[in-house]
């Protein structure tokens, strides 16, 4: 699934070309992004569009699921499971239980957060930028 949306090229480079965008309303509810009502994204340039050009650009939607899970739900799912390890710990060492399960928690909530970083340099590397598609004016 693909969404379009209307920017302008606020830079270009060699190799990179970067617009402006408005924020839609899934970006307005999120509030996680600083900062005024545009974005700037990089995105492909695939028709030559100039800097101060109006553009069309279309948006692929794929990632969305994956990135959700991998960033909300993963790493409940393994501080739980942390958390649950530390317990077993606890009862074949006869250790206080509290004092593992925080312990194991947190292991697992930094192997999660190492395993996002590693997602999202690998979904960086990706070509799975935005595309330009026309020229509005």
């Amino acid at each position: 699934m693909k969404r379009n949306e209307v920017g302008y090229v606020v830079e270009q480079n060699d190799d990179i070309t970067k617009i402006k965008l408005g924020r839609h309303s899934e970006c307005k509810n999120c509030g996680a992004c600083p900062g005024n009502n545009n974005l700037i994204v990089p995105v492909n340039n695939p028709i030559g569009a100039k800097v101060g050009d109006k553009i069309c650009v279309e948006i692929p939607q794929d990632n969305i699921v994956p990135s959700v899970y991998i960033v909300y739900i993963q790493p409940l799912l393994l501080v739980f499971m942390g958390a649950i390890i530390g317990y077993l710990v606890s009862v074949y060492t006869h250790k206080s239980a509290t004092v593992l399960e925080v312990v194991f928690g947190a292991i697992f909530f930094i192997i999660s957060i190492i395993f996002i970083k590693v997602a999202d340099k690998k979904a960086g590397k990706s070509n799975n930028l935005p595309t330009i598609i026309k020229i509005i004016s």
